[in-house]
C-alpha cells in the first residue's frame, strides 16, 4: 500500500492543473486520477481514514515519485477572526494532518499574482453558474463574511500567501517545500520543471516531447449566465430570439477588470507580498509590474 511522497498542495488557479500533467508524463511519476482527492481538507473523506487514500495509489508500479494535487489543501487550517486576528483550526488543521499523515513528505506550491488569482477564481465560479454578481461585489461579500468565519476557502482569503506560508513552514523543513511564482514557470515550463524533478529526485530529462503543453487556458473561458443557458434547449425558438438579448454573448478570453478594482485590490494584497517576499526571501517585483 502506497501514500504519496509529494502533494502539489495549491494554490488554486496558479497552474495546478499543469504541473499535475506535466508530472504525469514522467515515466518516474505517478499521479493520483481524479486529479483532486480532497482527502486533507474535506471532513467526509479524512474520516473515511488511511486505507482509503491508499486506495487512489493501488495502481503505483515501479515509479519512485508519487503525488496528488488538490489545491484548497494550502489555505486551509486558519481562521481569520472580524478583528484581523488569525488562529488555527483544530478540526481543519489540514498541514498538519499531511504532516501527521506523511512526515517526509515533499510539497511543491504555486503562487500566482494575488489579484490575477482572485480574478481567476472569480471568472470560474461565475461561468460555472455559482455566482451571479460583479467581481465588486463579490469581492464586498466576502470581506463581510469575515464577521462569520465564513470565508475559510473565500478567494479573499487565499490570497494571504504569508499567513499561509508561514504555517507550512512551521510544520515542515524548509527542504520539503518547493515554491514557484506562476508568472515565472508557466512562460517557459520547462527550465522550472527540471527543477522540480531534482527536488522529487528524480531524471529532469525524461520527460515525452509534448509534455509542456499548455493546460487549462484561458480562452476556454464562457460567461454561461446559468439559467436561462441551461434551460435553452426547452425553449421553443421564438420565445429563445426574444430572451436572446437578456443573455451573455460569448467571448473567448478573460474580460477585464475594471481600474478601480484593480488599483484597489494591488493596494489591499501589497503587505501579502511584501511577507511572502520576506518568507521565500527573493524579490516579487513581478508582481508590481
Amino acid at each position: 500500500m502506497f501514500l504519496p511522497n509529494f502533494l502539489i498542495a495549491g494554490a488554486s488557479r496558479s497552474g495546478t492543473s499543469s504541473l499535475h500533467e506535466y508530472l504525469a508524463s514522467h515515466p518516474d511519476v505517478f499521479m493520483s486520477r481524479p486529479k483532486e482527492l480532497h482527502f486533507f481538507d474535506e471532513n467526509i473523506n479524512y474520516r473515511k481514514g488511511i486505507e482509503f487514500y491508499q486506495g487512489y495509489f493501488n495502481e503505483v508500479d515501479s515509479e519512485t515519485a508519487v503525488g496528488e494535487a488538490t489545491p484548497l489543501y494550502f489555505p486551509y487550517g486558519l481562521i481569520q477572526e472580524s478583528k484581523g486576528e488569525w488562529y488555527i483550526d483544530k478540526e481543519e488543521d489540514v498541514p498538519r494532518r499531511i504532516r501527521d499523515t506523511m512526515p517526509d513528505c515533499r510539497i511543491i506550491l504555486t503562487l500566482r499574482h494575488p489579484v490575477h488569482r482572485l480574478y481567476s477564481q472569480y471568472l470560474k465560479n461565475h461561468w460555472q453558474g455559482k455566482i451571479s454578481e460583479s467581481f465588486a461585489a463579490w469581492i464586498q461579500n466576502q470581506e463581510e463574511a469575515f464577521n462569520s468565519r465564513e470565508p475559510r476557502i473565500g478567494g479573499v482569503y487565499q490570497n494571504r500567501y504569508g499567513i499561509h506560508l508561514r504555517r507550512w513552514y512551521d510544520l515542515f523543513d524548509e527542504s520539503q517545500i518547493k515554491v514557484l511564482i506562476f508568472e515565472e514557470w508557466t512562460q517557459n515550463p520547462y527550465p522550472f520543471m527540471l527543477d522540480v524533478c531534482r527536488f522529487l529526485g528524480i531524471d529532469p530529462y525524461d520527460f515525452s516531447e509534448n509534455a509542456f503543453e499548455k493546460r487549462n487556458p484561458a480562452s476556454k473561458y464562457r460567461p454561461r449566465h446559468t439559467k436561462l443557458r441551461l434551460m435553452s434547449k426547452y425553449i421553443p425558438r421564438r420565445v429563445k430570439t426574444s430572451l436572446k438579448r437578456l443573455m451573455p454573448e460569448k467571448k473567448r478570453g478573460y474580460p477585464s477588470m475594471k481600474n478601480h478594482t484593480r488599483e484597489w485590490l494591488l493596494d489591499k494584497f501589497e503587505s501579502d507580498i511584501q511577507e511572502t517576499e520576506k518568507i521565500l526571501n527573493r524579490n516579487l517585483d513581478i508582481w508590481r509590474r
